[in-house]
């Protein structure tokens, strides 16, 4: 590392950031673009979704006009129905356009499957289309074509939020899941009250599934409610209101109304069938016992409160007013007749007699209850529910409609979004990245720039110092930071030893033009320029003196005089004037001594500063030492940094990986849910199948009712014809325990039969908790997808504090770089000022003058913290 270069440095430590930025933009400028990709599959799924939910509308309209069409033999909707499968045919065209125009393949095996089974049962649309039209199938068939045409699409409409990658995205497309839920349950509403409006009444099993249509609706309209935005939701409540609303409402009534008045004959049957009113007016008539007289005055007065209640259950028709007259009449004259039967008995009138006196003809009464137990007597047309339902969906059109465009703005402003982001961000890392570079390069080239012209100018210095150049060139260096500090101080230094030098080179050749003179004989010229050196000057006025002295003291000591000072021009200082007579003698005594004593100052300071620079010199080590040693610490801290930034970096990969598993997770609980709706699904076939054994055990009941009526008549025939009947009696006695027996089973397989019912509604019920919970846990599960999130931010954070340190201590890095380049050009000033020390030393030596040999350094006081710092180990001074 010592032997490279400052630049090459320099741009070591800007590679790793570099190549740390380009990694960071790669993998953010990726993720951008994958969430892009997401955002525009999602973007072509929800179009998709727009479509399959207009072609659901027309199949539900299909639907309905089908179910009419097959509950009235052919004759209701015959003219509609086949313009509106040419609305439906053309939307089918537009949905296959564009799922052409769309790479599907990029959804998942799973959504194509989806595709394919929608496409499959499309194709078997016209089949089934010649079968309606020439009625080889039935409604129930029928309807139950479109409706699992239509779940398949609505399937894959719900299978559209799994590909959403925002949340509020999700929320919103789930809301929109449950609301076509909701609407396809109307539709397959229109098309059950369809078959129960053109038939009469319910087919079997339809009341219960026209209930359950209800429930379900609602249902999923408070999921729509609970799922969707207030805006969302007050524009649904403004347009889904009005006469429409209330008419589909009534018609509801209406037609569940029909099932309880069904209810309610059948109750009337059970008191006047078997173990009725009629069977026990028999027995009494044979046996005369009380106790039947008692049963029969009891359910009187429960079938008139029943016909009464069935007056109140909702409007009746006049043909059913009329029937329930019949009942009351047929049933008036068998309570009224008891007292008459009672007078009889008592009278001891014959069983064969007493019969034609209380004889009741029960058949207006059985017609009666068989026509109202087999008929509903709707006041409205299937046409009118057809219309009014269907304009109450084409509300739901409307919301439909608004949703699917709230649905694709959303979409396309999610895609828009993510792409500008993808851009931006691909923009700043350039940016950034050209700008760290530039930044890179130029901060470098002015350091190194910087090094070299003060390197430079120190260079010149020292060529000035030995006299290779007779002027020293100053920095000009227009700077503010270290650099420019070192280069401030180095001119200031440089003007202060150039004054001096220049100012005693002035003073050497005034001497050497004084001493010319004096050698032609001219004494009169002195010295008069001050010097700045206190020892030079000191010379200055001894020399004038001298001058003085030797003006006005010329003698015989004149030779003397000149051999001392020829002596003195041969740097000999040795010589000098015994027994000095006059002032000149005497001046050149005091001369000699004076630069024999300067001579010996020179050498000693010369020494002095020897010594001196061989201590800076230690020193200058020291410091070199202690700077790379330094460097080489902060060098080790910032590789453990960057272990650390490593390590925090790993962690928050590991923290995305957990937000990952955490969505697999989501979609794992999302799977759950399904099958949980299927279940559901399940549970209400289950149902379906058991309310159509419930209604067989009815039609097995109603039998033995009958049975049960024939065997009394026969046994009172049997009666009436005295011993030849005996036989005949015997025979109606077995049937009637049959009939009996055959009303018993059928009560226990019906109790067994409402069991199985209420424990598939528990089942379904079950279910839904299921599938509720299965929202909750999605719900805690989105909640740890946040909180994730939240340590993965707070993860990025602390890399990015980390990061920071790990500039600053590079920083520190560079400045003791710094320092240790310093200390080394010290070092090299301070070799160089011990040269010239040991040049003046030797200057001193070339001369001859008296206490050469003695002339020792001077002993410097060392300040204590340089004494301490060269006692130190080098290993210790960090």
């Amino acid at each position: 590392m010592n032997n490279l270069k400052i630049k090459t440095k320099l741009m070591l430590l800007l590679l790793l950031p570099i190549l740390g930025l380009l990694f960071l933009a790669f993998v953010v400028s990726y993720d951008r673009y994958n969430t892009n990709n997401k955002y525009q599959m999602l973007d072509n799924a929800v179009i998709l979704s727009t479509k399959m939910t207009s072609l659901v509308h027309e199949l539900q309209k299909e639907r309905g006009m089908t179910a009419g069409y097959l509950g009235s033999k052919g004759i209701k909707f015959k003219n509609d129905l086949p313009n509106q499968r040419e609305l439906t045919n053309k939307r089918i065209k537009e949905f296959q356009a564009f799922l052409k125009s769309i790479d599907t393949e990029c959804y998942g095996e799973d959504f194509n499957k989806l595709l394919n089974d929608i496409q499959n049962r499309l194709s078997q649309l016209d089949s089934k289309r010649n079968q309606i039209s020439t009625l080889q199938i039935g409604g129930k068939e029928a309807i139950a074509y479109f409706t699992n045409m239509n779940g398949s699409f609505l399937e894959v409409v719900r299978k559209v939020s799994s590909f959403s990658p925002n949340n509020e995205m999700t929320q919103q497309l789930n809301s929109y899941t449950n609301f076509l839920l909701s609407k396809e349950r109307a539709g397959i509403e229109r098309a059950v009250g369809a078959v129960t409006f053109a038939a009469g009444n319910f087919l079997p099993g339809m009341k219960d599934k026209f209930s359950k249509l209800i429930i379900e609706q609602n249902a999923y309209l408070h999921s729509f409610e609970k799922l969707t935005n207030k805006q969302t939701y007050k524009f649904y409540s403004n347009t889904v209101q009005g006469k429409a609303i209330s008419e589909v409402k009534r018609m509801r009534e209406s037609l569940l109304a029909s099932q309880k008045k069904h209810e309610i004959v059948s109750k009337m049957k059970e008191l006047v069938g078997y173990g009725g009113m009629i069977h026990y007016f028999k027995n009494y008539v044979i046996r005369g016992d009380e106790k039947y007289k008692t049963k029969i005055i009891n359910q009187y007065e429960d079938l008139i409160a029943l016909i009464e209640e069935y007056k109140e259950s909702g409007k009746i028709s006049d043909e059913e007013d009329v029937l329930l007259t019949d009942i009351s009449l047929v049933f008036s004259k068998y309570y009224n007749g008891l007292d008459d039967v009672t007078k009889a008995i008592n009278s001891n009138v014959p069983v064969k007699k007493l019969d034609k006196i209380v004889k009741v003809s029960d058949t207006p009464a059985i017609k009666a209850l068989n026509k109202l137990s087999h008929s509903s007597f709707f006041a409205d047309s299937a046409e009118y529910w057809f219309k009014t339902i269907t304009s109450k969906i084409n509300l739901l059109k409307k919301v439909d409609d608004h949703l699917a465009k709230e649905l694709i703005i959303k979409a396309e402003e999610l895609s828009s979004a993510t792409k500008t982001q993808m851009i931006v961000y691909i923009i700043l890392c350039t940016i950034l990245l050209v700008i760290s570079l530039i930044l890179g390069r130029l901060i470098s080239q002015n350091i190194v720039n910087g090094i070299r012209e003060l390197s430079k100018g120190i260079d010149d210095f020292f060529s000035y110092l030995k006299r290779e150049t007779n002027e020293p060139t100053l920095l000009d260096m227009n700077r503010a930071d270290a650099i420019g500090i070192m280069a401030k101080k180095v001119n200031d230094g440089m003007i202060e030893v150039q004054q001096v030098v220049e100012d005693d080179k002035i003073f050497m050749t005034e001497i050497e033009q004084i001493i010319g003179d004096i050698k032609k004989g001219h004494m009169f010229k002195r010295l008069d320029r001050k010097i700045k050196s206190p020892n030079l000057e000191q010379l200055r006025i001894n020399i004038n003196e001298m001058l003085e002295v030797m003006n006005t003291t010329i003698g015989g000591s004149i030779n003397k005089i000149t051999d001392v000072l020829n002596s003195y021009a041969n740097l000999d200082f040795t010589n000098n004037i015994t027994n000095a007579q006059g002032h000149v003698e005497t001046h050149i005594i005091y001369v000699g001594d004076m630069i024999t004593n300067m001579l010996i100052e020179n050498k000693k300071n010369g020494l002095t500063i020897d010594e001196s620079a061989k201590v800076l010199l230690e020193n200058v080590d020291i410091l070199n030492t202690a700077s790379n040693e330094a460097a080489a610490s902060l060098e080790e801290t910032a590789a453990a940094l960057e272990q650390m930034t490593g390590s925090i970096s790993h962690n928050t990969d590991n923290v995305i990986k957990m937000s990952a598993h955490a969505k697999e997770v989501t979609t794992e609980v999302q799977k759950g849910q399904v099958l949980a709706n299927e279940t559901t699904h399940a549970m209400d076939e289950i149902n379906t199948q058991v309310s159509s054994i419930s209604e067989a055990i009815t039609v097995i009941d109603q039998i033995a009712f009958q049975t049960n009526i024939l065997s009394l008549n026969a046994a009172v025939e049997a009666a009436t014809a005295g011993e030849a009947g005996k036989g005949f009696a015997v025979v109606a006695q077995e049937v009637r325990n049959l009939a009996s027996r055959s009303a018993e089973a059928a009560n226990e397989i019906k109790a067994l039969v409402e069991n199985a019912t209420s424990k598939a509604n528990d089942g379904k019920d079950i279910a839904t908790r299921m599938t509720d919970g299965y929202a909750n846990l999605n719900s805690s599960i989105s909640k740890t997808i946040e909180l994730i999130n939240d340590v993965t931010d707070a993860s990025k954070e602390q890399q990015i504090g980390i990061e920071q340190i790990n500039d600053a201590v590079t920083l520190l890095d560079q400045q003791t770089q710094k320092n240790a380049a310093a200390a080394s050009q010290t070092k090299d000033i301070a070799e160089a000022t011990r040269k010239i020390a040991s040049k003046v030393v030797q200057d001193a030596d070339e001369k001859e003058f008296i206490g050469k040999s003695e002339v020792q350094a001077m002993d410097l006081d060392t300040p204590k913290y340089a004494q301490e710092i060269a006692a130190m180990p080098v290993q210790n001074i960090k």
